[in-house]
């Protein structure tokens, strides 16, 4: 809640209370992933279902891999899978036909093409077993990996007046300040690709940062007051 009289805001705690005033406000509150509308998805999420080829693709190296298209990254998923598979295939599901050009540069590169929307994910030992698709046909697939869409918004930063950018992120400039008046926000819920340790380096520029203007406007306050 906004304290306009005092500058400040009033932290108030769920289920009623105010908790204290805070002279700025730091949103760290990350991201929720949103997963495709497939049978045994979220069950799969992290196991056989899997986001960045960086982080996940060297434990699945040299197995059946699959690409769940979602959107024009997912072309780009496929091409750099395939540098630890030589076994991938990029099922096309709701994304529809294939540029000639994209698809001639997934030829060239060994990235087999299955047309038709997924409709299961099918668990296996260590992953998947296999994907089926909504003709009832099996594909076999250890891993997929797909490029969940991302939710930041929640009613406490609809509530302070953030802007979002393009891609569901709060916008901030350099040092993490929002469009909202004593407001920053680090981590994923302003950069959806930031890893922890990028993520950490940004939170630690931003403290420092917000540190300095406080400390400025008290050291005003008592100049004022002498």
């Amino acid at each position: 809640m906004i304290n306009g009289a005092a500058n400040r805001f009033d932290v108030v705690v769920v289920g009623g209370g105010v908790a204290g005033l805070s002279a700025a406000l730091v949103l760290a509150t990350g991201l929720r992933d949103i997963l495709p509308d497939v049978d045994g998805a979220r069950e799969a999420w992290g196991k056989g279902l899997l986001q960045c080829p960086y982080c996940h693709g060297w434990e699945v190296r040299d197995r059946e891999l699959g690409v769940l298209a979602t959107g024009e990254t997912s072309l780009q998923q496929a091409v750099l899978l395939r540098q630890w598979s030589a076994k991938v295939t990029l099922f096309t599901h709701t994304l529809g036909a294939v540029p000639p050009e994209d698809s001639l540069t997934l030829s060239a590169r060994g990235v087999r093409l299955v047309d038709g929307e997924v409709r299961r994910l099918v668990p296996g030992a260590a992953g998947l077993d296999f994907v089926e698709l909504a003709d009832g046909t099996a594909v076999d697939c250890a891993a997929l990996f797909c490029e969940p869409l991302a939710d930041v918004d929640s009613p406490l930063i609809s509530a302070l007046g953030c802007e979002f950018r393009e891609d569901g992120c709060v916008a901030t400039d350099d040092p993490g300040r929002t469009s909202a008046d004593r407001v920053w926000a680090v981590g994923n819920v302003a950069d959806p690709s930031a890893q922890l340790v990028s993520a950490a380096g940004d939170a630690y520029r931003t403290a420092v940062s917000v540190n300095a203007i406080l400390a400025f406007e008290d050291a005003e306050a008592e100049k004022a007051s002498i």
